[in-house]
C-alpha cells in the first residue's frame, strides 16, 4: 500500500488505528453473537481516524469490517440451525416413561419453548445482540439518543480548487462515509483549471452536526487546496437593502421577498433620501433614512456600516441606491454587495447610461447586475438581460423598457446568491443556476 508523503510500505498512525480498530470489529461480531463479550467500538472513532489522515486504510477497514459482518452472519445461522435442530429432535422423541397419550407439547412457534427463535439485532454500541424492542437507528453517534430526532434542514456547500483526478470521488467518499445522501450536484472546471462544485446535501440522517462539520472536513479541504464553505437551509442570510428615490426595485424584491420567492431576512431598508419609507414599513422592515452630501459622506457612510454590523446584515444590494461606495465600504462586504446597473455592462458604465445609448442609437439596451468592487461598475457580472428597441423609442421609453428589465435580473442574482449558486472566478462568476 501506498501511502502519499510516506515510502511503500509506511502507513501513518492514524492508518494504523483505524485498522485496529476494523479488526477489533471482525473480532467482536462473532463474539457478540455467541454471547460473549469484549470490548466496545465506537464507530465515531472511527469515523475521525479515517477523517485525520488515515484515508488510504479506508479499504482494509471496510473489508475487515464486512469480513466481520459476514462473520457474524454465518455464526448466526450456524447458531440458529443448530438450534433448530436440536429442537426438532426433542419434539420428534417422546420423553422417557410416557405414553403416546400424553398432552402434546406446545407450538414451537408459541410460548417458552419459542425463545430461541426470538429476533434480534445487532448492537453496534456493545458489538452484542440486542432485542428487537431495543433497537435504535443509527444516527450520527449511536451513544446519543438526542441526535437521532429528525433535522428540516440541508447543506449547501460550495468549493473551489485547483483541478485534479479524484476530487469527486474524496468529496463523494466523504459524503457517503458520513451517511450523507446528496440531493444535488454542480460542477464546472474554468480554462484556468479551477475545479468549482455546488453540492446540496440532504440533512436528515447525515453523521456530522454543524459544529463537527468544519472540523471533519478540514483536512480533506487542506489535502486538495480547496476554498470552501457551507450555509444551512433553515438560516437564511441577512440582507439590507440601500435605496435612493427610484423605487421600482425595491418594491419587486419586496414583493418577492414577501411572497417567498427570496428566502432571507431583511432587517432593514436604508436610503439617502426619505421618499421610500412606506414602501418598506408596509411590509414591517424598519427604514432609515441618513442623508448624505459631498461633505458627510464619510460619516454618512461609517452610520450605514454601523447599523449593518448592528443587525448582523451578510448581504447589501444597491436597488439602485445612486450613491459610489468608497473602498472603506467595499472592503467591508467583499464579494457581498449586489448592484444594478441599468445598461448592458460593459458598455455605457457610470452615470445616465440611457441617454447615452440613445444619442448611440443603439437597438438593444440591457441591465447588469453584478458585485461592487472599488472600480466603478467592474465587479463580477453575475446576471445580465436584455429588450429591443428601435428609432422610435425615445429617451423615456428606453428608461420605462430598461426598468423591467432591471427589476428581472436583480431579482435573479439577489436570489442566486441567497441560494448560493454564485462563485467567484476572478473577473468572472460561475453561476450554477
Amino acid at each position: 500500500m501506498r501511502i502519499e508523503g510516506h515510502g511503500d510500505d509506511a502507513v501513518p498512525p492514524n492508518a494504523q488505528a483505524a485498522t485496529q480498530e476494523g479488526r477489533t470489529v471482525a473480532k467482536n461480531m462473532p463474539a457478540g453473537i455467541d454471547g460473549g463479550t469484549r470490548g466496545p467500538f465506537d464507530y465515531g472513532s472511527l469515523g475521525q481516524l479515517v477523517e485525520m489522515g488515515s484515508e488510504c486504510a479506508v479499504n482494509e477497514v471496510l473489508g475487515i469490517q464486512f469480513s466481520g459482518l459476514m462473520a457474524a452472519l454465518f455464526w448466526r445461522g450456524r447458531r440458529a440451525s443448530t438450534s433448530s435442530r436440536a429442537r426438532r429432535a426433542e419434539l420428534a422423541s417422546p420423553p422417557t416413561g410416557s405414553s403416546s397419550s400424553s398432552t402434546p407439547r406446545s407450538s414451537p412457534r408459541s410460548g417458552a419453548g419459542s425463545s430461541h427463535r426470538r429476533s434480534h439485532s445487532y448492537d453496534r454500541r456493545t458489538c452484542q445482540l440486542a432485542p428487537r424492542c431495543s433497537r435504535m437507528r443509527y444516527v450520527r453517534h449511536l451513544g446519543d439518543p438526542e441526535r437521532a430526532s429528525s433535522v428540516s434542514y440541508n447543506l449547501r456547500l460550495l468549493i473551489s480548487c485547483p483541478d485534479k483526478k479524484g476530487l469527486i470521488a474524496a468529496i463523494s467518499s466523504f459524503i457517503s462515509m458520513h451517511d450523507g445522501n446528496i440531493l444535488s450536484a454542480d460542477q464546472y472546471v474554468s480554462d484556468s483549471g479551477t475545479f468549482f462544485m455546488r453540492l446540496e446535501i440532504e440533512g436528515e440522517g447525515f453523521g456530522l452536526s454543524r459544529d463537527e462539520f468544519a472540523g471533519a472536513f478540514a483536512p480533506l479541504a487542506r489535502r486538495h487546496g480547496m476554498d470552501w464553505r457551507v450555509s444551512y437551509t433553515d438560516s437564511p442570510k441577512r440582507m439590507a437593502i440601500l435605496v435612493s428615490r427610484y423605487d421600482h426595485c425595491l418594491i419587486d424584491l419586496l414583493w418577492r421577498w414577501d411572497a417567498g420567492e427570496l428566502q432571507a431576512q431583511i432587517p432593514l431598508v436604508a436610503s439617502n433620501h426619505p421618499d421610500l419609507a412606506s414602501r418598506a414599513e408596509i411590509y414591517g422592515i424598519p427604514f432609515h433614512h441618513l442623508a448624505v452630501t459631498k461633505e458627510t459622506k464619510a460619516e454618512q457612510e461609517s452610520r450605514v456600516l454601523d447599523l449593518l454590523f448592528e443587525h448582523g446584515v451578510e448581504v447589501v444590494v444597491l436597488a439602485r441606491y445612486m450613491q459610489i461606495l468608497t473602498p472603506k465600504f467595499v472592503a467591508a462586504y467583499s464579494a457581498g454587495i449586489i448592484n444594478i446597473h441599468h445598461s448592458f455592462l460593459p458598455a455605457f458604465a457610470g452615470a445616465d447610461p440611457y441617454r447615452r445609448a440613445y444619442e448611440r442609437g443603439v437597438k438593444t439596451i440591457g441591465a447588469s447586475a453584478h458585485y461592487v468592487t472599488e472600480e466603478l461598475d467592474a465587479g463580477p457580472i453575475i446576471h445580465q438581460d436584455v429588450a429591443h428597441v428601435t428609432h422610435r423609442d425615445t429617451v423615456e421609453d428606453l428608461v420605462s423598457l430598461g426598468r423591467e428589465v432591471e427589476r428581472r435580473v436583480l431579482a435573479r442574482a439577489v436570489r442566486w446568491h441567497l441560494e448560493d449558486r454564485i462563485l467567484v472566478d476572478g473577473k468572472r462568476t460561475v453561476v450554477f443556476e
